[in-house]
């Protein structure tokens, strides 16, 4: 298994060849892992990046890849906070304060109609 990344944007497909269907699109710079090479064909993982939160297996052409990048992820990155655990934090009278201003909204377009 050797590091890589993808030189441009480029389609990682089910299988060794264009008649494989794509299972994802990576942009240029994406962090893989090569495992082997056939016919031209390498057949790597992708790494969780960005917005990707799983390792991704597949094959990419090998005029795409450029070997021995490397690549730098901060592990100590901060998480993107899911917006429903984000919802669940907030502050009771926030939520109290929320539910008053929808309860006005709803009467002042009650009176208005």
């Amino acid at each position: 298994m050797k590091p890589a990344r993808t030189k441009s944007s480029v389609n990682l497909r089910a299988g060794p060849g264009t008649k494989f269907a794509p299972v994802d699109s990576l942009e240029a710079g994406y962090p893989l892992i090569v495992h082997d090479l056939k016919d031209g064909w390498m057949r790597v993982t992708a790494k969780a990046h960005g917005v990707r939160t799983k390792d991704q297996a597949g094959y990419i052409d090998a005029r795409f890849v450029e070997m021995g990048a490397t690549v730098i992820v901060a592990d100590d990155a901060p998480e993107i906070p899911d917006l429903h655990d984000c919802l669940l934090r907030l502050p009771e009278w926030l939520w109290v304060l929320g539910s008053v201003a929808v309860v006005l909204l709803i009467l002042a377009a009650i009176i208005l109609i």
